[in-house]
C-alpha cells in the first residue's frame, strides 16, 4: 500500500531536503540486498523528473475509474503539511 500522491518532493524530498532517516531505514529494512544501489539511485535523482513520475499519482488521476478511500494517522509519514 502506498498512501502518498508523489514520491518527489512529498515523501522523499519534502521542502527539497532528503529525508535520510526515513528513506534509508525504510529501504534498508524492506530491500536489504538492493539497499545501497537504491539509495544511490534516489540521491542521483534528487530533482523532479521522469524517474519520479511513476510515483506521482497526480499524473494518473484521469485513469481512476472507481471510488477510492484514503486515510492516514496523525503522525503518518505520508501526511502532507501545507
Amino acid at each position: 500500500m502506498f498512501a502518498g500522491t508523489s514520491g518527489w518532493p512529498g515523501i522523499v524530498y519534502p521542502g527539497g531536503a532528503y529525508r535520510q532517516g526515513l528513506v534509508d531505514t525504510w529501504l534498508q529494512k524492506t530491500v536489504p540486498d538492493d539497499y545501497p544501489a537504491l539509495i544511490q539511485t534516489v540521491k542521483d535523482n534528487e530533482a523532479p523528473g521522469q524517474w519520479w513520475n511513476v510515483l506521482n499519482g497526480t499524473l494518473m488521476f484521469s485513469n481512476v475509474e472507481w471510488p477510492t478511500l484514503h486515510w492516514s494517522g496523525w503522525f503518518d509519514i505520508f501526511q502532507q503539511v501545507r
